[in-house]
């Protein structure tokens, strides 16, 4: 298997979000430590990229979650060949 490598990117975070709008992913968003929310995660296809939050479709449910982006940990591709590099 191939890796990619996106260190000569020189992207931000919103352009490579923004490229990969309608591609399946997992995130993961840390909420304050004290607050009931904890960890969580979602996955879905990314649907929107703003300056500071992004959507992701929960294609089981339905259900459309709009993340603000200083929660976020990290971000999974299930599917690694459908990743989008931003020009």
């Amino acid at each position: 298997m191939q890796k990619n490598s996106y260190n000569d990117c020189n992207c931000s975070v919103q352009d490579f979000l923004c490229t990969n709008i309608g591609v399946q992913v997992t995130v993961v968003l840390t909420y304050v430590r004290d607050s009931s929310l904890g960890t969580q995660s979602y996955t879905g296809i990314l649907t929107s990229a703003g300056t500071d939050y992004f959507t992701i479709e929960d294609l089981t449910s339905g259900k459309l979650y709009l993340l603000q982006r200083i929660y976020l940990d990290y971000i999974e591709f299930p599917n690694s060949q459908t990743i989008n590099k931003p020009k």
